[in-house]
């Protein structure tokens, strides 16, 4: 099958400006390049409100980073948790920060974006105790965010999607939060 030819334009010009390809990468190498792609994703939209927030863990040992976008309008807005992709373990809600403001606009949403634990230094199941955390908060703290906790969905690209699938499951077997 034939690469989509903008994403050959891409590796192409990673090439030509001496970059490895990113399976040939150290963690380090390939994190710094993940936060280059911030520069391709244009100037980001205005929103009402972006707010960063910690989570505490029920154990004590986490404070988990989410980012909230708020989108102009009457609350409540329906509650969308947003996975960002990382192949596990090279993006971050700085990376993610231009879509989840143009998806607050273009949805009516507020947008959670997630700072899960990535990997190598953080295995399995890590990551999607992180996402289920933020989701289970989002869900508690609905209407302080504007939100409508009847309308909360999950989503994610790449290894957010995978997660987002996997929140879900989680929270049908774990009684919740519902998810729309």
């Amino acid at each position: 099958m034939p690469l989509d030819p903008q994403a050959q334009v891409l590796l192409e010009q990673m090439k030509a400006q001496g970059m490895p390809p990113f399976d040939q990468m150290t963690v380090a190498q390939a994190r710094e390049a993940g936060l280059a792609f911030k520069d391709l994703e244009g100037e980001p939209q205005p929103v009402a409100k972006v707010e960063d927030h910690l989570i505490p863990s029920p154990r004590g040992e986490l404070a988990l980073g989410v980012r909230v976008y708020t989108p102009t309008g009457e609350p409540p807005f329906p509650l969308l948790v947003y996975l960002h992709g990382s192949g596990w373990t090279i993006a971050n809600v700085e990376v993610g920060d231009a879509p989840c403001r143009a998806l607050a606009n273009a949805a009516g949403a507020v947008v959670t974006s997630v700072e899960y634990r990535l990997g190598p230094e953080h295995k399995f199941p890590a990551p999607l105790e992180d996402c289920y955390l933020a989701t289970r908060w989002v869900a508690e703290h609905a209407a302080d965010l504007g939100g409508d906790p009847d309308r909360l969905v999950v989503i994610g690209d790449s290894a957010g999607g995978n997660l987002a699938a996997a929140v879900a499951l989680m929270a049908r077997d774990r009684g919740g939060p519902k998810i729309s």
